[in-house]
């Protein structure tokens, strides 16, 4: 039995620190490293799905909840190897008013104890989007 408790206790701590794409879903919209674009709401979301996988992440997800706020969930599994990468995750959200964008990036990793995991992803995001906005909007 003392074995038993032993092996479970670690485990048990382990999925107590998990993040998942569901918790970060459900963050208040406003969090987040955030950016404004001066370009309209449409122009940034046509480029937002490129940054996030630009930045390494694979997208998993995108919806839209009006004409002017969406919300794309970026994440990275598993890697094997001698990093140990269990997975990182970014929620974006794109909000339009105008002719201007503000676009917000929320990242965690999957174990909040896993270093090896990359902890923001924000910087490289927003530049992606900046770079692609660029190129049309010179």
């Amino acid at each position: 039995m003392h074995r038993t408790l032993t092996a479970f206790l670690p485990g048990s701590l382990l999925l107590m620190s998990c993040a998942t794409v569901g918790g970060l879903r459900s963050e208040p919209l406003d969090q987040g490293v955030a950016r404004r674009f001066p370009v309209p709401f449409g122009s940034v979301m046509d480029v937002v799905p490129e940054a996030v996988v630009a930045a390494g992440l694979g997208l998993k997800e995108s919806q839209c909840y009006s004409d002017s706020l969406c919300v794309v969930i970026g994440t990275k599994g598993l890697t094997v190897g001698s990093s140990g990468n269990m997975g990182s995750m970014a929620r974006i959200v794109v909000e339009g008013s105008g002719e201007a964008t503000v676009v917000r990036v929320l990242s965690r990793r999957r174990i909040g104890t896993q270093v090896a995991a990359k902890e923001d992803y924000s910087p490289e995001i927003l530049s992606q989007i900046e770079v692609r906005l660029a190129l049309e909007y010179p």
